[in-house]
């Protein structure tokens, strides 16, 4: 995450201005979630079925310790992970929320699911 914000912050003229949003599936999810201290620039983050079981506790400890615009974790039902978004549930507040989405799965490949739909309302 650190290697990535310096070639965004080279690549682009980040102002205080700047609006950066992040968005991330499982194991990217995660990691976006952990290094959201490394790049406080981001202002609201999108973590789609990060695997839960994986780092647990220091996914909470982000999540307690996000001042940013938005953390919205969402799981579909059906992920491995759903059943522990409880833990996360316990950290909601104002710029953090969990959903969860009937009848999908890992990778929202269920009934014609509009991810893109999804991303618009949770970080747009």
């Amino acid at each position: 995450m650190a290697q990535f914000a310096e070639i965004v912050q080279s690549e682009f003229k980040i102002t205080e201005a700047t609006k950066i949003y992040f968005m991330g599936m499982s194991k990217g999810a995660s990691i976006g979630c952990l290094g959201h201290v490394s790049f406080p620039q981001i202002s609201r983050f999108l973590l789609i079925n990060p695997p839960l079981m994986i780092n647990t506790t220091k996914l909470c400890r982000c999540t307690q310790n996000f001042a940013g615009e938005m953390m919205a974790f969402v799981f579909g039902s059906l992920d491995p992970s759903a059943h522990l978004a409880g833990l996360l549930k316990l950290h909601e507040r104002e710029n953090v929320r969990v959903a969860i989405i009937p009848g999908q799965d890992h990778y929202f490949s269920k009934d014609e699911f509009n991810l893109l739909q999804l991303i618009q309302s949770t970080i747009l």
